[in-house]
């Protein structure tokens, strides 16, 4: 309509400017016509009729109208002038193509004349000369019947008592536009039955996004209504905003295609799954102008794949967690078929098809007998089978299996078909195995606890009496070199126990401050004969190595398993070096476990030329009861009694080995700054000696005796009872001082632990000395193991004795000294 407007504004302003200068050529004509005939003495504007100012106005006034009908004549646009009657005395070229007729054929006529049927000309005509402008369409009949639409622009009284018309044919436009609701209106039928919205977006900073009614419904948001583009990101799920948008910056920056399947939040709160595709629209420069797509709600199908990947997902997983798959064969051509999984068991690519033969064969030799002999009734007689037999894998494995089997029959009775299920069972008869070998570990383990306590008692009696009489006789005595093999034979019993404890992991432990350069050192003559000659053993240590906190008994047994097992890595031979070094270890250290702290370590090396592991079996070696060595002659324990040991010392075990390369373990214990504990002392006993009181409460007769021997010997004070009650009665009656409670831990009706507790309160001086031949669970189970709680562990020597009893009477002395310095 504005273009319209240019033509018919020109033309009203040439037609003015005419009017002015008509009427001053009139003023000055009137003017020189009074002069000429006397009526007025002068001219009251001289140079108003100045006759050259006169030809100039004239000459102007032409070169205006020239130009008006110029731009009258050229308009594209329809141009019409009309009376207050409405009938035309003007008209251009392009209103007389548009009405199809000759200037003269349509000067004349009214616009009423070619006004459709219904359409009101001479109320429009009113309205115009009553409102002085006017725009809208006319619905225009040629003379000739053809129909247009006419989109006009009218202005009344452009100059009075003429009114001008600008008209343009838009009857192709219409036609345009109504074709295009049409489209629009069936795509978006289309759009709402195939789900699928559109969408046409501008750029940020300030872009926005338009939805088709479809897209508007699947986002759950107003159709027709412009979208920010940062609202839509809000619509787009939290957890896939990034991932859309990397893929819309990837497809503004390089031009690839947008096609993402992402989650979005609807109004209401529904979280609906959407697949967007898209392309970038470019001006003829490459720059972006807007980006146009689709959208589609696949929720449905997205939860139905999910649900179905899903479904398989948990079938494989089960399959594979119970290792369980199925078989079936078609009679009677003996066609066999295996699941995936029956193929995974026998190590097998997915999808072999065996024959009957190939699959009986698959089992050990030893049971295929019994396979074929189940088949065979079960397809004969529709005997069903389950039966437990072992495999050998496509690898050479041996692999325990569950098979079952049943007969099909068709509707006449006939065996058509066997089917059944196949179950790896390997583990499952693993764990049999262990189950019923630490039962016979626990009962060793229940016997060794069971035994340990009179054992020790025992073997206390023997130990002390022996050393109290080679104390006596002196070592040129006859009978000394006697009384020192009952005593040696007594220490070897005494050995003989903690190792039995040992190995059924019920043994006290007690860590100290330890240097292995010289517990390996005194190992060194004991590994050198039980490797055997033809085992070299080499024992390499550059530089001193720093302190470690262990059980001094527990680390021996570390060296001697790995030793043995590095013995028996080398049945021809070879050689053994154990190496000791203060290493470093980073926290990417890869071998180090997560929950062990990178620090310093002191690392024991046990390196052998023997035969080597594969990784399979480098993967299980500290698994308890795995053992590579035939049935009877291993049990499994000695490298899982390593690993415990080194585990409980806060250190940790790395292992590297190849096939026909040997094997290097190396343990890993922390260093500690404190200096090393000495060993026990092989001084005289007359500097343990002491005058203190002590209570002493144990419940054996023999213990009981051959300590009050040991403490009154070396000059204490011993009051002797044999149980807490007895112990109460002597407490009570002596009024002087006790120095010490030297009691058992585990006595009948009141333990030891009760018996201090009671006496604590009538003597707070008194210090406390548990003793026990029970393993550790036993005397944690009477609350003795615990920080600053002084214990003896029997079978103990008389310098044993004295020493702990020593230093528990000294204690507070101690401490002061330490305190003081």
């Amino acid at each position: 309509m504005a273009e319209a407007d240019g033509p018919m504004t020109e033309l009203a302003s040439l037609r003015q400017q005419n009017e002015l200068l008509r009427q001053q050529l009139a003023d000055a004509a009137q003017a020189l016509d009074a002069f000429a005939r006397g009526e007025v003495d002068a001219v009251v504007s001289p140079g108003s009729v100045n006759p050259v100012l006169l030809a100039e106005s004239q000459a102007q006034l032409r070169r205006n109208e020239d130009l008006l009908r110029a731009v009258f004549n050229g308009s594209l646009d329809a141009l019409l002038l009309a009376d207050d009657r409405g009938r035309y005395v003007d008209a251009n070229p392009a209103a007389c193509e548009l009405f199809g007729l000759t200037r003269d054929q349509l000067l004349g006529r009214s616009i009423v004349e070619f006004a459709a049927p219904g359409y009101d000309a001479a109320a429009s005509y009113r309205g115009l000369q009553e409102h002085g402008r006017m725009r809208g369409e006319f619905p225009l009949v040629r003379l000739d019947g053809t129909r247009r639409v006419l989109e006009y622009n009218a202005t009344a009284n452009v100059v009075p008592g003429l009114h001008l018309s600008s008209l343009r044919d838009v009857t192709e436009r219409l036609a345009a536009e109504d074709a295009l609701h049409a489209n629009r209106a069936k795509l978006e039928e289309a759009q709402a039955i195939a789900h699928v919205g559109s969408w046409t977006a501008g750029f940020l900073p300030d872009g926005s996004v338009e939805w088709s009614r479809e897209g508007a419904r699947i986002l759950g948001v107003p159709a027709g209504a412009p979208m920010p583009l940062t609202a839509f990101f809000e619509i787009v799920h939290p957890e896939d905003r990034e991932r859309f948008r990397h893929m819309s910056h990837e497809a503004i920056e390089r031009g690839t295609p947008a096609d993402i399947e992402h989650r979005i939040l609807r109004p209401d709160g529904a979280v609906r799954w959407v697949h967007e595709r898209g392309v970038v629209e470019r001006d003829a420069h490459g720059r972006p102008l807007r980006f146009v797509g689709t959208i589609q709600d696949v929720t449905e199908r997205h939860v139905a794949v999910e649900a179905r990947r899903s479904s398989e997902a948990l079938l494989r997983i089960a399959g594979r967690m119970a290792r369980l798959g199925g078989w079936s064969v078609e009679l009677p051509e003996a066609r066999i078929t295996w699941s995936d999984e029956v193929c995974a068991i026998h190590e097998l690519p997915h999808g072999t098809v065996p024959t009957l033969e190939q699959g009986i064969t698959a089992y050990a030799p030893e049971h295929q007998g019994t396979i074929h002999a189940g088949f065979e009734a079960c397809v004969r007689d529709g005997t069903p089978f389950d039966l437990e037999l072992q495999i050998v894998t496509a690898t050479g494995r041996r692999v325990w299996v569950r098979a079952i089997g049943e007969a099909e029959r068709d509707p006449s009775g006939a065996i058509t078909r066997a089917h059944g299920a196949f179950q790896d069972i390997d583990d499952r008869r693993k764990l049999e195995d262990q189950f019923r070998q630490a039962q016979k570990m626990e009962a060793i383990g229940r016997l060794a606890g069971g035994i340990a306590h009179d054992f020790n008692n025992l073997l206390s009696v023997v130990i002390s009496y022996s050393e109290l009489a080679l104390d006596d006789l002196g070592p040129g005595n006859p009978l000394s070199a006697d009384i020192g093999e009952i005593r040696r034979a007594g220490l070897r019993a005494a050995a003989l126990t903690h190792q039995l404890l040992a190995f059924s992991r019920q043994q006290v432990r007690e860590p100290r401050v330890t240097d292995l350069i010289e517990v390996v050192a005194s190992m060194k003559p004991m590994l050198g004969r039980l490797l055997g000659e033809d085992i070299a053993l080499t024992v390499l240590s550059p530089h001193p190595v720093g302190h470690v906190l262990v059980d001094h008994a527990q680390i021996e047994q570390v060296v001697m398993n790995l030793a043995v097992n590095a013995r028996d890595a080398m049945p021809l031979g070879g050689k053994l070096t154990v190496e000791l070094a203060n290493v470093r270890v980073e926290e990417a250290y890869v071998g180090r476990p997560r929950d062990v702290a990178p620090g310093r370590f002191v690392m024991l090396a046990v390196t052998d030329t023997g035969e080597g592991m594969t990784e399979a079996t480098r993967a299980r070696i500290f698994e308890p009861f795995f053992t590579t060595k035939e049935p009877g002659k291993g049990t499994g324990l000695g490298l899982a009694t390593v690993f415990g040991i080194v585990q409980q010392s806060a250190g940790f075990v790395s292992v590297y080995s190849e096939p026909g390369h040997g094997s290097t373990f190396k343990v890993y214990l922390p260093r500690t700054d404190r200096l090393a504990e000495a060993a026990v002392s092989e001084a005289p006993t007359a500097f343990l000696g002491g005058s203190e009181t002590i209570l002493l409460v144990e419940d054996d007769d023999l213990v009981r005796a051959v300590a009050c021997t040991i403490l009154r010997k070396y000059g204490y004070h011993v009051l002797e009872t044999s149980n807490g009650g007895e112990a109460f009665l002597v407490s009570s009656d002596f009024s002087a001082r006790i120095d010490l409670l030297l009691t058992d831990v585990v006595m009948p009706r009141l333990s030891g632990r009760r018996v201090a507790e009671q006496l604590a309160p009538q003597r707070p001086e008194m210090k406390v000395l548990f003793v026990s031949g029970y393993t550790d669970d036993t005397i944690i189970q009477h609350g003795v193991l615990e920080a600053g709680v002084a214990f003896l562990q029997k079978p103990f020597t008389p310098q044993m004795l004295l020493k702990k009893v020593r230093e528990v009477l000294d204690a507070d002395h101690r401490r002061a000294e330490e305190a003081a310095r």
